[in-house]
């Protein structure tokens, strides 16, 4: 390969200076149609052109040059020697040029510009993978200038007039659709930080609190690029999410070089929605957090048991929370014994039993290693805990339990903050972004959203009228994935919407609210009109208890008869602590108003 470089060289045009070998190196990107700012090489001392084969090369000084197109924000570095073979629109075969991609330098093998997009210039690295940018970013002396400091340098007003209208000519705004594309390509890069951060043990807090964030930088960007596709009057707030998860990426770039120091979980699978159907979604960091106060070793002397309240609405996934993180083998390894509680466990004689059990010695039959025997105390509250009750059972706790033993405390009240020895844990329902991210995900499955842009359009307005629920997301999202036509998906929005509105007209307030808070709600059906349930509450279920065969998702979309009241599955989670959701139900009748139209109309007929 050498010997036939070296006879490229022989009768090539050869010059040697820094100023001539500039000039040719443009010229020469001038003639083949490339941006004349693609190779800034510093102190060129030989450049070499042989016309008849199309090889090239130039020779600088220095043993390598990086050099940072701050317009796109990407570093390349140069060799000390550059070679390539050119021709119209291209440069292949590329030697001694890199680009820096997520801490590694990747070889550059090919620049070039397509006929189909002019404006855009491709790098094609040796590993397959390709990126295009806008071709005004490499053009000669381009450099960023700030309105300010032209301004300043300006010695009068008629000065300060000609640069602002030179530098307002020489910037061209991006396109809708470059932004649209580059935000496609970030989206891309962070998703593939964050899958792999995914499938991996992060303990560190700091990189937890960077994927926390990264993540939710996906969701608002995905969440807006679904929206300018429908709408193109967000392309500022395309704009600011992209520069937005643009630094992200770049902040991450040290956290990614860390991942690969952490164990593997699980296999990645081959289609997101297979993992979204099986564990916990936006909780990595609260799990984390809550296994590292249950892992941290109380100070030598100290006697009090430490306390962690976690609050949250209902819903939002308190008990999956604990329950994840109490299936954690270091969890498992850690303590010998978990014990939950609920409000009914907090009567006098459930308490006394409680605590002579407390008395018992404990065996962990699950490590030989774990001497301590501690035990780790579970309390699943709805609302607030009498004082007594609370004081009883930490006191008995306290005296009976081994040291190093803790409690976890679940609420929805914000007062049980006060029993905490360390800050709460709080958790929110998803925000809009993340909520559409998860719906989309469990809808399409291993489908590309982007090949059906009307599903998608369509799904994303079923998810604004499902309001944040999550019970009905999970039904709905299914219901739509085994019935994957346009049709079916319009007639779903077209029933919702009719729903939403007037049960909104007639009780004020949005249905599936109603639902969350566990209040009574009237749904309509959508095969047979006249009909709607009543929902008059809901309740959990634990996993061996027996739930019943009829779905909700039959009530609402099926033609199901059922008289008086009855019980219909809501959902049955796969996440522990595994419960199944479910609704007390009754069909009825809507009433008919023609009637006494028509007994109104006698009447004014007959007054008359």
């Amino acid at each position: 390969m050498a010997s036939q470089i070296e006879s490229h060289r022989t009768s090539a045009e050869v010059v040697k200076g820094d100023a001539i070998c500039n000039k040719k190196t443009i010229e020469l990107l001038e003639e083949i149609g490339l941006p004349k700012g693609l190779l800034p090489l510093e102190d060129i001392q030989e450049f070499g052109y042989n016309r008849a084969t199309g090889f090239m090369w130039l020779v600088q000084g220095k043993k390598k040059v990086e050099h940072t197109f701050k317009k796109i924000k990407q570093t390349v570095s140069y060799a000390a020697e550059v070679t390539a073979f050119v021709e119209k629109g291209k440069l292949r075969k590329i030697t001694g040029v890199k680009t820096k991609e997520l801490m590694l330098w990747l070889s550059v093998v090919e620049v070039y510009i397509a006929d189909a997009t002019p404006e855009k210039v491709t790098f094609k690295t040796g590993t397959g993978l390709s990126d295009s940018f806008d071709a005004t970013a490499f053009a000669l002396g381009e450099m960023p200038i700030l309105l300010s400091e032209l301004l300043t340098s300006a010695g009068n007003a008629m000065e300060k007039r000609e640069y602002r209208v030179l530098l307002v000519s020489k910037i061209s705004k991006p396109t809708p659709l470059d932004v649209e594309d580059k935000l496609q390509r970030a989206l891309l890069r962070a998703q593939v930080i964050a899958d792999e951060a995914m499938g991996r043990l992060v303990t560190n807090h700091a990189m937890l609190l960077q994927l926390d964030m990264l993540t939710k930088a996906i969701y608002r960007g995905s969440y807006t690029l679904d929206t300018f596709s429908k709408n193109t009057h967000v392309f500022e707030q395309m704009e600011k999410s992209l520069d937005y998860l643009s630094s992200m990426i770049i902040d991450v770039k040290e956290l990614v070089v860390f991942l690969t120091s952490y164990p593997c979980m699980y296999r990645q699978p081959y289609s997101m929605h297979l993992l979204l159907d099986n564990c916990m979604f936006g909780r990595q960091m609260e799990a984390e957090r809550i296994i590292n106060f249950l892992l941290q070793t109380q100070p030598h002397g100290a006697e009090n048991l430490e306390v962690l309240p976690i609050i949250g609405p209902g819903k939002v996934g308190k008990s999956t929370l604990v329950a994840h993180v109490c299936k954690d083998e270091r969890v498992l390894g850690h303590f010998s014994e978990v014990i939950v509680l609920h409000d009914h466990d907090f009567t006098d004689h459930e308490l006394v039993t409680l605590i002579e059990r407390c008395e018992t010695k404990h065996q962990n039959q699950l490590s030989n290693s774990n001497k301590d025997r501690r035990v780790l105390f579970v309390v699943e509250l709805v609302g607030d805990l009498k004082e007594d009750a609370w004081n009883m059972l930490y006191s008995a706790s306290k005296r009976c339990v081994p040291r190093c033993s803790k409690i976890i405390v679940t609420s929805r009240s914000d007062k049980i903050k006060n029993l905490g020895t360390t800050e709460a844990v709080t958790l929110n329902y998803l925000s809009h972004e993340a909520y559409w991210y998860f719906f989309k995900t469990l809808t399409f499955g291993s489908i590309n959203p982007e090949m059906h842009p009307r599903l998608a359009y369509v799904a994303m307005e079923i998810a604004r009228v499902l309001n944040g629920s999550f019970l009905c997301i999970v039904g709905t999202a299914y219901l739509l994935r085994d019935n994957f036509e346009i049709h079916f998906w319009s007639k779903i929005l077209a029933f919702l919407r009719r729903r939403v509105q007037k049960h909104v007209l007639r009780f004020g307030e949005h249905p599936f609210d109603l639902v969350d808070q566990n209040r009574i709600s009237h749904h309509r059906r959508m095969v047979t009109p006249s009909e709607y349930f009543v929902v008059y509450r809901q309740y959990e279920c634990p996993p061996e208890a027996e739930v019943p065969m009829i779905r909700t998702v039959d009530l609402m979309y099926g033609s199901i008869k059922c008289h008086g009241k009855f019980e219909a599955l809501a959902w049955r989670s796969p996440l522990p602590p595994y419960y199944s959701y479910v609704y007390t139900c009754e069909i009825q009748e809507q009433k008919s108003t023609a009637a006494k139209r028509k007994r109104s109309m006698k009447i004014g007929v007959t007054l008359s």
